[in-house]
């Protein structure tokens, strides 16, 4: 249950954010947010290795467009009133299966409040447009049944999977969708509307994830205005650097492709691997193995090297799963390959991009597999790289791991509400 206390929604639950921006996981895809909203959380002692940050600030709704956002939990209370320089704006993140959207009103910068939410099966709507459009109407609805005007949203974001164009066009990789900007534009009589890349997104959600949703994995000062880079393995490996932009006084996201480079193997295990792979697929790059197709690589390399290619083969999924479980060592082993071979990579691009402002790991597979992580080490060791030359460097990169898997919303909303101010 909500309280309002001195501008600020508070609502039990431990991982609150599941209610504001994973509408996917409650019954109810109607959903009325409001709360006042609060300056910047204040700053808490720094946690140690391994420990979730303190959860005292985790209800605030607060905004700063440099770095941290925080959202309403769980609230069913009705939007408070506009006002006068009251502006809307809209976030989205289509994947293959749903379109995920939210409506926010934005009374100042730094200011923002969810007014409604909701989720569409992308298989109902031939087109992007055409669920867009079933949105406006239902907040349509949402707002005027509330009492207030519907006002046309001054600017949207939308992250999709697949290449985009100057952050106005991208056609899905696995949607026969188009996202036009223009489109949206004329069709909508939208003031703004951009598409990011769904890697780009979740690097601006970076800047917008709570500290509630962060296990911090080495932990060391994250210096304002230096470099982050943030990574996430998934269904495939996504990375993105996000560099000081000292003209809007904010981070600018930098998507990258690096994970199609060449992969680098320590030890001869992994040098295995890499050759196993390089005989089926010609050559091997680092999202070959380190991703949820990756892992299932990793499986079926590791019983072809101990002469058990007759056990059953198993999906990335199922992989996770017994390894969880302790029901198959080869599962295990080849999870703790792949957590490894996401160390390398964190403490390598601390080192590429001199990242002093932290190293973060996103995406759907990390989280999942935390148990492991934490009982072996061996994905904070591989980051470490204790026999290189430049070990004290790394060490003095914050290792992040972010447990909320809306992150890409996140920053649809941050990238939404920058376009109103810059």
């Amino acid at each position: 249950m909500a309280r309002t206390l001195k501008g600020k929604v508070q609502v039990g639950g431990r991982r609150g954010n599941e209610d504001a921006f994973s509408s996917q996981r409650r019954a109810a895809p109607l959903v009325s947010i409001a709360s006042g909203c609060s300056g910047s959380a204040a700053r808490t002692s720094k946690p140690r290795m391994g420990q979730r940050r303190p959860t005292q600030q985790r209800d605030q709704v607060s905004v700063s467009l440099m770095g941290a956002t925080t959202s309403p939990r769980g609230a069913t209370t009705t939007a408070r009133a506009q006002g006068e320089n009251c502006q809307y704006i809209v976030a989205g993140d289509i994947g293959g299966t749903n379109a995920r959207f939210q409506l926010w009103q934005v009374d100042k910068p730094g200011q923002r409040t969810l007014v409604f939410r909701k989720k569409y099966p992308t298989a109902s709507f031939p087109t992007f447009i055409e669920a867009l459009l079933e949105f406006e109407n239902d907040c349509k609805l949402e707002v005027r049944g509330g009492g207030r005007e519907y006002l046309k949203p001054s600017a949207a974001a939308f992250a999709a999977a697949g290449v985009v164009v100057e952050n106005k066009f991208c056609k899905m990789t696995n949607l026969d969708w188009i996202i036009n900007s223009e489109e949206v534009q004329q069709r909508l009589g939208w003031k703004r509307a951009s598409v990011l890349n769904d890697f780009e997104a979740v690097g601006y959600g970076v800047l917008a994830v709570e500290e509630a949703d962060q296990h911090v994995i080495h932990p060391a000062k994250a210096i304002p205005k230096e470099p982050k880079v943030v990574l996430g393995p998934g269904t495939g490996f996504g990375q993105a650097q996000l560099f000081w932009n000292a003209k809007h006084g904010n981070y600018t996201v930098m998507p990258s492709e690096g994970a199609h480079g060449d992969f680098g193997p320590r030890g001869e295990k992994q040098r295995g691997l890499s050759e196993f792979i390089e005989r089926q697929k010609g050559y091997c790059e680092l999202e070959h193995v380190c991703c949820g197709p990756g892992l299932e690589n990793i499986y079926d390399y590791l019983l072809s090297s101990k002469g058990e290619e007759g056990k059953d083969r198993m999906v990335a999924q199922g992989i996770s799963e017994a390894a969880l479980s302790g029901s198959d060592e080869d599962a295990h082993e080849a999870v703790v390959m792949l957590l490894s071979i996401l160390g390398q990579e964190a403490g390598n691009w601390a080192l590429r991009s001199l990242a002093r402002g932290g190293v973060y790991i996103a995406g759907g597979i990390t989280p999942k597999l935390l148990p492991i992580l934490q009982s072996t080490g061996c994905l904070h060791e591989a980051f470490l790289h204790r026999q290189s030359r430049f070990s004290q460097v790394i060490e003095s990169v914050p290792l992040v791991l972010i447990t909320n898997d809306d992150i890409g919303l996140s920053g649809s909303c941050l990238y939404a509400e920058r376009a109103l101010f810059y």
